[in-house]
C-alpha cells in the first residue's frame, strides 16, 4: 500500500482478521496526512463506491455562520430564531414553556449596571384571570415576569424587558418563558376549556447583549468544563497548542478522549496545533502525558512544592502527620530542564485520601513564562493509567464536578477544588481589574474610600491653613 501525493483515504480488511475493516488516513508527507484527515472529518463519502480515494488539494468552505449558530457575541442583537427557537403556541394550565438556548462568550465580565434587553413579540387569548402572567427564568432562576392581565387578550410587539447581564453565565444559558394562565371563571360545576388558554411567543423576538469585557479570573476548571475556555478563546488569539508527551497509543488515546470532550462542551470543533515539545510563543497549552515523559518546564508556575531532587510533591491535606503527602507518580526527569528555575507557589491542599500510585491529576495554572496564558495539565503515573483516567474524567459525573484549579481522582474517589495562585485571562484594563477587585472585596472598597476621604480632609485642612496665613498672617499665641 503506497499513499499518493495529496493524501489517501482507504478502507481495507484488517490484516490480523479480515472479518473486520481498517480505515486508513495517510499520505506521502505530513501535509498530505493532514489533507486526508481534514477530508475524512468534513466530507460525506456515502455516494463514493470505491475502497480507496486519492486526494488532491483539500479546501473547505467558510462554515463560520453555521457553526456559530446559537452563539451570542457581546454588543449585538439577535432574533430568537438565531438560537434555533421557532414560534410556539402554549395551551392549557401546564402547557409547557418556551426555551431559548443562548451561548455567551466563556470569558465575558459585566458590571452590575449592564442590562440585557429583550424585545418580546407575544400574544395571549381572551378570558384569562387578572393574575395570569408569564415568568422569565434564566437557568432556572427567576428574573422577571410579564403580566397577562387583560380580559380581552393581548398582542404585543417589542415588549421590552430588562435583565441584568450578570443573570447570565459564561457559556450555555437557557432562557425559559413559562405562562401561568388561569381562566377568569372557575369552580367545580363550571367547565373550563383549556384549549382557549393560549400563549404564543414569536421567534422574531430579539435579545440584545450589551457591551462587556473579556476578562476571566483564573484558575477556573468549571469554565473549562462548560465552555472549554481558555483552550477555546472568544476573541482572536494565537491558536492553542496540544503538547503530547509521548507517542504511544495510550497517550494518543488519552489526548483524543480529552479533545473530544472539549469539542462536545464547546459545541463545535476547536482548532489546535499539536507539538511534541513546549512551544516558545505565548499560547494557551493543553498538556497530556505520563509524568515521567513531561518536560520539567511544564511545571513552572504550577501549585507545586519542590521535594527531593527530580520530584514535585502534591500535598493531599493537613490530616497527614507532616501536613502533606507526596503523590508517588510525580517524579520528573531533570534531563530536559533545570529544577532550580521553577518558582515555588502555595501548595495544593486537597481533602481526601488517594492511592499514591494510580490517581489522575488535572491542574490549571498560569504559565510562568507568559503571564495571562494558561497551562491545562492532565497526567498520571504511566500511559496505560493515563488513558484509563482520561476515560473516567470524560464521564459526565466527573467532568461536571470540576471546579477550582485542580482535580485528583481514581476509580473510587474524586476531589476538585481551588489551588495555586490566582491570575487573570483577557483584558489588561486597570479599570476592569479594579472593578473586579472591589466587587469581590467590599471591605477593600470601604477602606479605599475611607483613605480617600481622610486624604481629602487633610489636604483641605492644609489649604485652609495656608489661605489663612496668606490673608491674616500668623495668629498670636493664646495668652499673649
Amino acid at each position: 500500500f503506497s499513499p499518493s501525493h495529496g493524501g489517501t483515504i482507504a478502507v481495507l480488511p484488517l490484516p490480523s482478521d479480515p472479518r473486520y475493516f481498517l480505515i486508513v488516513l495517510t499520505g506521502a508527507t505530513p501535509q498530505d496526512v493532514s489533507h486526508a484527515v481534514t477530508a475524512f472529518a468534513n466530507s460525506d463519502f456515502s455516494t463514493i463506491p470505491v475502497s480507496r480515494l486519492d486526494l488532491g488539494e483539500v479546501s473547505l468552505p467558510d462554515l463560520n455562520g453555521l457553526t456559530r449558530r446559537g452563539l451570542a457575541d457581546l454588543d449585538q442583537t439577535y432574533s430568537f430564531s438565531h438560537f434555533g427557537y421557532q414560534t410556539k403556541n402554549i395551551q392549557g394550565f401546564a402547557g409547557g414553556s418556551a426555551d431559548i438556548d443562548v451561548t455567551l462568550p466563556p470569558d465575558f465580565y459585566s458590571t452590575e449596571e449592564a442590562q440585557a434587553i429583550f424585545h418580546i413579540n407575544l400574544a395571549y387569548a381572551a378570558g384569562l384571570r387578572g393574575d395570569s402572567s408569564a415568568s422569565v427564568d434564566i437557568d432556572g432562576h427567576s428574573t422577571t415576569s410579564i403580566p397577562l392581565n387583560s380580559p380581552n387578550g393581548g398582542n404585543f410587539r417589542d415588549y421590552k424587558i430588562l435583565v441584568p447581564l450578570r443573570a447570565f453565565h459564561p457559556g450555555p444559558n437557557r432562557i425559559t418563558i413559562t405562562p401561568q394562565m388561569m381562566p377568569s371563571v372557575s369552580g367545580k360545576c363550571i367547565m373550563v376549556d383549556e384549549d382557549k388558554l393560549i400563549f404564543a411567543l414569536g421567534d422574531d423576538s430579539t435579545l440584545t447583549v450589551p457591551p462587556a469585557d473579556h476578562f476571566a479570573p483564573m484558575p477556573n476548571l468549571s469554565i473549562l468544563a462548560t465552555t472549554a475556555f481558555p483552550l477555546q478563546a472568544s476573541v482572536p488569539s494565537p491558536m492553542p497548542q496540544v503538547y503530547i508527551a509521548g507517542d504511544d497509543e495510550e497517550t494518543l488515546g488519552a489526548v483524543l478522549t480529552v479533545l473530544g470532550k472539549l469539542a462536545q462542551k464547546a459545541g463545535h470543533w476547536i482548532p489546535f496545533g499539536f507539538v511534541s515539545s513546549l512551544p516558545a510563543s505565548a499560547v494557551d497549552i493543553l498538556a497530556v502525558g505520563a509524568a515521567d515523559h513531561l518536560n520539567v518546564r511544564i511545571f513552572e508556575g504550577g501549585p507545586w512544592e519542590l521535594g527531593d531532587p527530580g520530584r514535585f510533591n502534591l500535598p493531599l491535606g493537613s490530616e497527614y502527620s507532616k501536613g502533606a503527602v507526596a503523590v508517588g507518580w510525580l517524579p520528573v526527569s531533570t534531563a530536559s530542564g533545570d529544577l532550580t528555575s521553577t518558582p515555588v507557589e502555595p501548595p495544593v491542599k486537597l481533602k481526601g485520601v488517594f492511592g499514591p500510585g494510580d490517581s489522575g491529576l488535572l491542574v490549571e495554572y498560569q504559565w510562568a513564562a507568559h503571564p495571562g496564558k494558561s497551562i491545562v495539565l492532565i497526567t498520571a503515573k504511566d500511559a496505560p493509567t493515563l488513558l484509563l483516567r482520561a476515560h473516567e474524567l470524560a464521564a459526565p459525573e466527573r467532568w461536571q464536578g470540576l471546579n477550582g484549579g485542580v482535580a485528583v481522582w481514581n476509580a473510587d474517589h474524586f476531589v476538585s477544588q481551588q489551588a495555586g495562585g490566582a491570575y487573570f485571562a483577557g483584558t489588561h484594563s486597570p479599570s476592569v481589574r479594579l472593578h473586579y477587585l472591589f466587587s469581590n472585596h467590599v471591605g477593600w472598597l470601604v477602606g479605599a474610600v475611607v483613605l480617600l476621604l481622610a486624604g481629602f480632609a487633610w489636604i483641605t485642612r492644609r489649604l485652609l491653613v495656608m489661605l489663612r496665613k496668606k490673608n491674616h498672617g500668623t495668629l498670636p499665641a493664646s495668652g499673649s
